[in-house]
């Protein structure tokens, strides 16, 4: 068989070095940016989700506590918060933030001294301890005030939060914080002042303080997601909302006016007149009746007066001793001065044996 002939070597081309480097600088420039219009894209839309969101957003103030609370209904003026904001509280103010130069007035003072302008009565409807969920209804609302959207399903793992409350601690109203979904689960959690909570949570990283009770919970959408409830202490940045199935089911009982569940005492304020208030028995037994007492006229007739003539008392008639006068009696009697009583009845009976 014939050899096949040897192959000459090929020697590769050297790299052209200046035009691979300015490839890799371009890359390099435009990956950064397109980071920084991801990251722009993302800052703005945050600012957009901050702004509308706002108009649903109120601070709840009372005579014990103050939070956080969400519209969720413009028609009824029905708005979400927690359990604890409103319990025990008399003359509830709830105010949503005015608007100045595009951004909402953030301080408190504001608000208190233009009470009677800005405030807004309200009434609770019901509330839930193991929830930590409560509807009040609004005497009024602003012109631009609209209701939340409420999200289908719970969030998950690691999806982006948004939540606008009204710490104390921050120094400023209607403050945003952000972060992400730790985990969806059931827990069983006991406050400080007692109250327990046994609910689905939502369990997220965002930096919450005392007065973002009741915010909501958003997701990128700016639906409600959760409720704002606690934090846990002895962790860091670990804080519970209760979950948008818990927050739907506990909506609709209401707004449907079927009864709630006998897990908890509740103070009910039927949602309409035609319905039968939550907590009566629509076929009740027939109560049991009892003799009643005889009852009397208020005026009754006038009978007859009969005139009697008062008789005057007998004096009793003594018939005094042979030998005796009224005068010597007086004086017998005056003469006996002894403290002894027996020693006084016994004269009185020796003077007169008749007696």
């Amino acid at each position: 068989m014939p050899t096949p002939a040897p192959q000459r070597a090929v020697k590769p081309k050297p790299k052209n070095t200046k035009a691979g480097f300015i490839s890799k600088v371009a890359l390099a420039a435009l990956l950064a940016a397109t980071s920084l219009l991801t990251i722009t894209d993302s800052t703005l839309a945050d600012a957009t989700l901050y702004r509308n969101a706002t108009k649903s957003i109120v601070w709840i103030t009372g005579s014990k506590s103050s939070g956080s609370g969400t519209l969720v209904n413009v028609s009824r003026r029905i708005v979400i918060t927690n359990h604890h904001v409103v319990n025990g509280n008399r003359n509830i103010i709830v105010f949503f933030p005015t608007i100045r130069n595009g951004r909402p007035v953030n301080t408190n003072s504001f608000y208190l001294m233009n009470r009677r302008i800005l405030g807004i009565p309200a009434t609770v409807l019901r509330s839930d301890p193991k929830r930590d969920l409560a509807i009040i209804r609004l005497s009024r609302l602003p012109r631009n005030a609209r209701a939340i959207q409420l999200a289908s399903s719970s969030p998950m793992p690691g999806e982006r939060l948004h939540l606008i409350g009204n710490g104390g601690k921050v120094g400023a109203l209607f403050a945003y914080m952000k972060g992400s979904t730790r985990q969806v689960s059931r827990r069983r959690i006991k406050y400080s002042s007692g109250q327990i909570v046994d609910t689905t949570v939502v369990a997220s990283d965002m930096p919450t303080n005392p007065g973002d009770s009741g915010a909501a919970f958003l997701n990128d959408r700016g639906q409600l997601v959760a409720v704002n409830h606690s934090y846990l202490s002895s962790a860091r940045m670990v804080t519970y909302g209760t979950d948008i199935t818990e927050v739907r089911s506990f909506l609709n009982n209401y707004l449907n006016g079927s009864p709630s569940r006998p897990r908890f005492p509740v103070n009910v304020i039927p949602p309409s007149r035609s319905r039968t208030p939550v907590g009566t028995n629509p076929n009740p037994a027939p109560r049991r009746t009892y003799p009643q007492p005889k009852t009397y006229p208020s005026n009754p007739p006038r009978r007859d007066v009969v005139k009697r003539t008062p008789v005057k008392p007998s004096i009793p008639y003594i018939k005094l001793p042979a030998g005796w006068t009224t005068a010597s009696l007086r004086y017998t009697l005056l003469s006996l001065t002894s403290s002894d009583i027996r020693i006084r009845t016994r004269a009185i009976y020796q003077l007169f044996p008749q007696w």
